[in-house]
């Protein structure tokens, strides 16, 4: 069978199809309110006096963005962290992190509840573009009046009303692996 619509995280550039980005993915650092004020956390270099938890998933892809690549983008390319923790899923490494573990990294899509409910904080402002979005993927053509286009026009408002990350806070680009 054939697939009318398709939502893919990834890096894009899939054949065959038409493929609409439909929102630019940044990573940030996020902990608990707590672990911010026990540590004093005011700035980027004040993570060397952190547990940086790391999550596995997707470590090898050439797009994702881990520790030294966001300490680098905060201009903190030599700092060195006194623990690591490592996790083999994003919700194992936020969940530590809502739990005053330490600071993790996290795309701001899988974070945006506990955000707004103040369970984890942001305590930077640096995002990093990650490289890997969501993609709205149909067919080359359809047509706009069928269900699958008027879902798409439906996700495409949805997305539309997203909040969108100030450009003065993300940083250009995704620094070298």
């Amino acid at each position: 069978g054939s697939v009318d619509v398709c939502i893919r995280f990834g890096p894009g550039g899939y054949p065959d199809v038409r493929a609409e980005q439909l929102q630019v993915e940044t990573v940030a650092v996020v902990c608990s309110p707590l672990y911010r004020e026990r540590l004093d956390l005011r700035e980027p270099r004040d993570l060397a006096r952190c547990t940086l938890l790391h999550d596995d998933v997707l470590a090898d892809h050439g797009l994702h963005v881990g520790w030294r690549d966001w300490l680098d983008a905060a201009g903190q390319a030599g700092l060195v962290a006194p623990e690591h923790q490592r996790f083999s899923h994003s919700h194992l490494a936020l969940n530590a992190a809502a739990a005053a573990q330490g600071a993790a990294l996290a795309r701001r899509s899988l974070v945006e509840a506990e955000l707004a409910s103040g369970q984890l904080i942001a305590p930077f402002p640096v995002r990093v573009p990650s490289g890997l979005n969501y993609w709205l993927v149909t067919p080359t053509r359809m047509d706009d009046e069928s269900a699958a286009g008027r879902f798409c026009a439906w996700l495409r408002q949805e997305m539309s009303d997203e909040p969108v990350a100030s450009s003065s806070n993300v940083v250009p680009g995704k620094p070298a692996s």
